[in-house]
């Protein structure tokens, strides 16, 4: 029998099934589902910490009339929006 998708729908599936004391899948699998999830939860906060850098460079080489005129120009919400985005991501990372 094929393995199924390890996608956030069967995860979750899985989980109210062990949660109301059914076992849906072996031990074994399970440690291995657990690795998985702990590889991808990393790669993904490798992934924030180089866009974080990276923001941090584009800032840092950006002139303040740079940055008044991506205001100007209409950019206020998307910087907003990125800065929002990049609190979250620190918060997520701590």
């Amino acid at each position: 029998m094929a393995e199924p998708t390890l996608d956030t729908l069967h995860i979750e599936r899985c989980a109210r099934a062990y949660e109301a004391g059914y076992s849906t899948v072996s031990n074994r699998r399970a440690a291995d589902i657990m690795r998985e999830l702990a590889a991808e939860r990393d790669k993904l906060a490798a992934m924030i910490r180089k866009l974080e850098s990276a923001y941090d460079v584009v800032c840092a080489g950006r002139s303040q009339a740079a940055y008044d005129q991506m205001i100007a120009d209409g950019q206020a919400d998307a910087l907003l929006e990125l800065d929002n985005a990049r609190r979250e991501a620190r918060a997520t990372l701590s």
